[in-house]
């Protein structure tokens, strides 16, 4: 009998000894609730088998927020306010509230802000026009705030519908830059983080499609431009950052008599007025070398007194042409200066 006693405590111990070896492995297992996956949920994920009838609790910064069974692993917190960290613990329980060791982990829902905040820097006359992406699915608004770059207190400027993705700034000052921020806001006025860029509102539009030429003159880069402004009162040009030459309002064209041969230069134009300049545009131009003549010919065996040579005049710079007789690779005479613009010669001194 006291033998019988002494096994039925020793396999109650070792019974208790796995339980608990059990449990302990089990109570290793960890939680995962979300950051800033979704704008209207944390979820909760977790991977821990726990013994028959038992159950876990699930906690938000300490109070219940449901209770799940022994074989389920998920949960999903709906109610948190947006942009806040949350503690959340999962935790064994029974029904006489044993709780076993709880698994806790930081979640957090929030509203995504709008997306590639751009306002314009002095290309409009009339307003300053920010523009954003659409990046959330759950706004009720979005909210456009101004304040000056040196100003710390901003302003609102327009409380948009949802998936608005502009706003004019008729009001912001000529010249001064500004800096527009958008918010998104949900049905219960919790907002994203902001959204940001400066913006200036221009005094005079900046030209369009401004084009320098590529060599095709020899003499000057040629650049134009179109005038899209009204109110300009004339046009500075630029060569490589340096201010080379103005012209008034409404012209179209400059010519840089002075740029170097060959040289790549980016030639810049902006739009001016009462000494305000527009934004620059800009285009890379250079100066052609001298137009060799091209189509050059010469008769063969055609003329029995002489030979005659024609080409086309491809430039309109030259001063003259020279023309050069050769016996195989070795020079034999060079002729006078021809004119400009000639565009034939004979050679009545050709040897048969």
């Amino acid at each position: 009998m006291k033998n019988l006693k002494a096994f039925s405590v020793l396999t109650s111990c070792i019974l208790t000894l796995v339980c608990y070896a059990t449990s302990a492995r089990a109570q290793s297992a960890s939680l995962d609730a979300t950051d800033d996956a979704f704008e209207d949920r944390v979820e909760l994920s977790w991977s821990l088998a726990i013994p028959s009838g038992q159950f876990f609790r699930i906690e938000r910064d300490g109070a219940v927020l449901g209770i799940r069974s022994r074989t389920e692993t998920s949960f999903v917190d709906r109610s948190g306010d947006p942009g806040r960290d949350y503690t959340y613990c999962v935790i064994p329980t029974d029904a006489a509230s044993t709780d076993g060791t709880p698994m806790c982990d930081l979640g957090r829902r929030s509203i995504l802000s709008a997306g590639s905040v751009e306002a314009t820097d002095r290309t409009l006359e009339d307003r300053v026009g920010v523009t954003w992406t659409d990046r959330s699915e759950v706004e009720a608004a979005y909210r456009v705030y101004r304040t000056t770059v040196a100003a710390a207190d901003s302003t609102l400027l327009a409380t948009l519908g949802a998936n608005r993705t502009f706003f004019n700034d008729d009001s912001a000052i000529t010249g001064t830059t500004y800096r527009y921020c958008v918010v998104a806001v949900d049905d219960a006025g919790f907002t994203s983080n902001v959204a940001c860029d400066n913006g200036t509102r221009g005094a005079v539009l900046p030209p369009a499609a401004v084009a320098a030429s590529d060599g095709q003159f020899n003499d000057r880069v040629r650049v134009t431009w179109v005038d899209q402004t009204a109110t300009e009162t004339g046009y500075s040009i630029y060569r490589s950052g340096t201010k080379i030459g103005s012209v008034g309002a409404n012209e179209t064209l400059y010519d840089d008599l002075q740029a170097a041969v060959g040289v790549d230069n980016l030639y810049c134009v902006s739009a001016t007025i009462d000494g305000i300049e527009s934004v620059m545009v800009c285009d890379t131009g250079r100066r052609g070398a001298l137009a060799p003549p091209e189509t050059v010919v010469a008769t063969d065996n055609l003329f029995d007194d002489r030979v005659d040579l024609s080409w086309s005049d491809a430039g309109d710079t030259e001063d003259g042409f020279v023309v050069s007789r050769y016996i195989g690779e070795n020079l034999d005479v060079t002729f006078p200066e021809l004119a400009a613009n000639a565009e034939s010669f004979s050679d009545p001194s050709a040897s048969q």
